[in-house]
């Protein structure tokens, strides 16, 4: 629901001695019903007024709808964002001190760009050029002990066959080995 004045705007119900066959004035914006002129008169100004804010991005200076498009937009959004990725962006967001939204994005994108988060999907492309979409299983630290032990989240077979392990260690020796499987390559993509 858009926000009056950054506040909740809760609408009005409709009269509760509101008989069937009394006329009344529908604000079709709000789907209100109003006895009165002067109240439906005044709704309608005040929802074509530039005074909403949507209460999901936090875009002020809205008409009604507006706002409510934008939420519509906002929604629609979060819905195509990448499940795999939602709770560590949600984890690091919640663990910065930033006041503005543009610096708590810039502090989760820095943060993020050059890692990789379980179950996240990336193309890869091999030492041949071929590219493949592939799922991240694992994430190792090049600086980790645990580079060829069993994973503790269960994936330590591969489950297709074929295990492609993506290392950013510049020192080969320490990078994890595949019981199946390296592939050294570039991620091609990440979508965000």
């Amino acid at each position: 629901m858009p926000l009056l004045h950054r506040k909740a705007f809760i609408r009005q119900r409709p009269p509760a001695d509101l008989r069937p066959d009394e006329e009344v004035f529908l604000c079709k914006i709000t789907h209100e019903v109003f006895r009165s002129y002067d109240e439906f008169f005044e709704r309608t100004i005040l929802c074509n007024s530039l005074v909403w804010s949507c209460a999901l991005t936090g875009r002020a200076g809205l008409t009604y709808l507006e706002a409510v498009e934008s939420e519509r937009r906002a929604k629609q959004s979060l819905q195509s964002f990448a499940p795999s990725l939602l709770v560590p962006l949600l984890h690091l967001a919640a663990q910065s001190r930033r006041c503005r939204l543009t610096e708590l994005c810039e502090d989760v994108y820095a943060f993020v760009k050059d890692r990789f988060f379980p179950g996240e999907t990336v193309d890869v492309t091999g030492r041949n050029g071929a590219r493949h979409v592939c799922e991240i299983l694992q994430v190792h630290s090049p600086h980790s002990s645990a580079n060829g032990a069993p994973a503790a989240n269960g994936h330590a077979k591969a489950a297709d066959g074929d295990t492609i392990v993506i290392s950013d260690s510049d020192d080969e020796s320490k990078a994890f080995q595949s019981p199946t499987a390296q592939v050294n390559g570039s991620v091609g993509q990440r979508s965000f």
